[in-house]
């Protein structure tokens, strides 16, 4: 099945990542431990995460940051609780903390 290319970590992971990244919109973080626990090889995996567009990838966290922000500001009244809880938020979907810092300062 190898050689017939039906099983193959390198098509799995890119459409892992994928799937995770722009449907469910995971950060890069969390889409890499998932992949890593279905012991994929990090040579494939970094291949991959490396190709995922940027620009997209900091649409979907700002999206996720502009929707989540409604939500909290609904339940929070102190605005330092409410970055706190937000930037956690981002943090638990998988997104790096100096893209988020970039997204929540602008």
């Amino acid at each position: 099945m190898i050689e017939e290319r039906f099983i193959d970590e390198s098509r799995f992971a890119r459409s892992f990542i994928n799937d995770k990244c722009y449907l469910l919109k995971w950060g890069k973080i969390k889409i890499r431990y998932a992949l890593s626990g279905k012991h994929i090889p990090e040579p494939i995996i970094s291949k991959f995460i490396d190709a995922i567009d940027m620009e997209k990838y900091r649409n979907i966290l700002r999206e996720l940051a502009e929707n989540k922000r409604e939500q909290i500001v609904k339940k929070e009244s102190d605005p330092w609780k409410s970055k706190q809880k937000l930037y956690a938020f981002l943090l638990q979907r998988g997104f790096e903390s100096e893209e988020i810092t970039k997204i929540l300062s602008d």
